[in-house]
């Protein structure tokens, strides 16, 4: 009789969830040699189930929505500018704070790398319009044609659908939805904080309206120079009124204010005016009398 050797190893499979029981079964080639070792695997199904701070069926857990997109090579690109962003800026960080917050709740586009050309690169206003607003979770369902998704950076991402030109028999017209222009590829991967739809290239954030901005600074501006000179002009059409009205209430004064000479040498002159004037009426009645008898 054969001597029966038993070994059991297991094997824990974390990505397809399979417990593999691997047994050493003695194979007897005769009574008198040795038997020979082989193994014989069986596989058993087992229930697995997401840990806390993760989501997905068992046979995936994801995360936050920050440590999604690290871990999938084909967003590499837009992960590092995402880091890069995050620790040049303090918008950044906070930008990365939320998407690895439990807190949040958030759609996130992601572009593959191939979208990007060589060495292309994303501006910060640019990153921030790749995210939506906090609570703010679109399905790929949900994304309906002229519809809008309002994003972080305050400007909303529009959706478009566009149908297949090419129709297969017996199947009904494919449709493709589009954000922002951008194909999307892959959608409705989920993180514990939000979603991700994975998209053919970067988004492009709208130019700030420089220019509403100056025409407005200039509006402003003209419309305060143009205050301060009609202010100006109030002051001096009133410092005039005033300079009219004190000079010819002077001169009215002056012509008509009789002045009292007190000095010796006026005294003197006035003595001898009223003299001459007492002499000439003197002389003048003399004569008038003269004249009478």
């Amino acid at each position: 009789m054969c001597p029966v050797v038993l070994y059991i190893t297991t094997y824990l499979s974390l990505c397809r969830c399979v417990l593999w029981y691997c047994i050493l079964q003695p194979i007897c080639l005769s009574v008198d040699v040795s038997s020979v070792l082989q193994p014989v695997c069986l596989s058993v199904d087992v229930s697995c189930v997401c840990g806390s701070g993760y989501v997905g069926n068992g046979d995936f857990c994801n995360g936050d929505l920050a440590s999604v997109v690290a871990t999938n090579l084909n967003y590499s690109v837009f992960y590092n500018i995402l880091l890069k962003y995050a620790g040049s800026s303090t918008e950044g960080e906070v930008l990365l704070d939320f998407l690895s917050s439990s807190s949040s709740y958030a759609t996130l586009f992601v572009p593959v790398n191939a979208g990007f050309s060589e060495n292309e690169t994303l501006s910060d206003r640019d990153v921030e319009y790749h995210i939506s607003t906090n609570n703010s979770i679109t399905f790929y369902e949900d994304l309906k044609h002229d519809g809008v998704i309002p994003s972080r950076l305050g400007y909303n991402l529009s959706v478009v659908i566009s149908p297949s030109n090419i129709t297969q028999q017996n199947q009904e017209p494919q449709t493709f939805k589009l954000v922002n222009r951008r194909l999307v590829l892959t959608w409705d991967i989920p993180a514990y904080n939000g979603i991700i739809h994975v998209i053919e290239g970067p988004l492009r954030a709208p130019p700030l309206p420089v220019h509403h901005a100056q025409s407005s600074g200039h509006a402003h501006g003209g419309g305060t120079v143009a205050t301060s000179i009609l202010v100006t002009c109030l002051i001096v059409c009133v410092i005039a009124g005033l300079t009219y009205y004190v000079f010819k209430h002077k001169n009215d004064a002056f012509r008509f204010h009789y002045f009292k000479v007190t000095s010796p040498s006026n005294t003197t002159i006035d003595q001898a005016h009223w003299a001459h004037r007492a002499l000439i009426n003197t002389t003048i009645d003399q004569a008038h009398w003269a004249h009478r008898a």
